[in-house]
C-alpha cells in the first residue's frame, strides 16, 4: 500500500462498525447487478461537473430518511409522486442495508463536508475552507449553491487528517466507503405509497417488501 492511500483512509472505530448502514436506488435495472455484485463503485466515464462522485467510493449513510431520498428518487416522503416521475424512473425504489463489519476505508461524503462549512458547524473547517479554497467558492458554498458544497468537500476531504474525518462523521456527514460493500438485506419500495411514508422513516419497513 502506497504512503498517499494510508494517509487517505480512515480506520473505522467500533462506534462505526457496529452501527447498520443504507444506501438507496431508484431504479430497478440497478438491482441485478447488485443482487449478484454488491455495491461497487459506479462508472463514472460518463459523469461530468462538480456533482460527478469521487472514483472508488461507494455511498452509504447511517440516516434512513436520507436514504429513502435516493430510494424514491427525491425528497417526496408524505407526499404523491407524480406520474412522470414514476414513468421515468420506475414504480419502485431500493433501499439496501449494509452491516457497519464490513467497513475499512472511510471519508465523509464530499456534500456534506460542504454543508458543514455553509452551517459553520466547526470553525476549524470554516479556517481551511478560507485557506485552501477561492473565496468566490466559498461565498457560493455560503450562499448554499450545492454543486459548490461538492466542490469544496472534494478539496478539503484531502487536507483531513484522520481524526478530523471522524469528527466530521461523527457530526452527522454521510460516508463515502472505499471498497465494495455487500448488503445484509434489500427492500422493495412501492413509490405510489409515498404519501403514506413518514418523513423519518420510521415505517418506512412496514410499508416496503424485503425481497433479500
Amino acid at each position: 500500500m502506497k504512503l498517499k492511500e494510508l494517509f487517505e483512509m480512515a480506520q473505522p472505530r467500533n462506534v462505526d462498525l457496529e452501527k447498520d448502514y443504507y444506501h438507496g436506488f431508484s431504479k430497478e435495472s440497478n438491482l441485478k447487478g447488485i443482487l449478484e455484485h454488491g455495491l461497487q463503485a459506479p462508472d463514472l466515464s460518463n459523469r461530468k461537473g462538480y456533482l460527478k462522485p469521487v472514483e472508488g467510493k461507494v455511498y452509504i449513510t447511517p440516516q434512513l430518511k436520507y436514504a429513502m431520498i435516493y430510494c424514491i428518487g427525491g425528497d417526496m416522503a408524505g407526499h404523491e409522486m407524480s406520474k412522470n416521475s414514476l414513468k421515468e424512473d420506475g414504480r419502485y425504489g431500493f433501499l439496501t442495508v449494509v452491516n457497519g463489519h464490513q467497513l475499512a476505508d472511510l471519508q465523509p461524503d464530499e456534500d456534506s463536508i460542504g454543508e458543514m462549512i455553509a452551517d459553520k458547524k466547526f470553525s476549524w473547517l470554516n479556517s481551511l475552507a478560507d485557506y485552501y479554497l477561492a473565496a468566490s467558492t466559498v461565498k457560493k458554498v455560503m450562499d448554499g449553491e450545492y454543486q459548490y458544497f461538492a466542490k469544496a468537500g472534494k478539496v478539503l476531504v484531502k487536507r483531513l487528517s484522520d481524526k478530523d474525518k471522524l469528527a466530521l462523521i461523527d457530526a452527522g456527514a454521510h460516508i463515502a466507503h472505499g471498497g465494495k460493500l455487500i448488503p445484509k438485506e434489500i427492500w422493495k419500495f412501492d413509490k405510489t405509497l409515498c404519501k403514506e411514508l413518514n418523513k423519518d422513516g420510521s415505517n418506512f419497513f412496514k410499508l416496503a417488501e424485503r425481497i433479500k
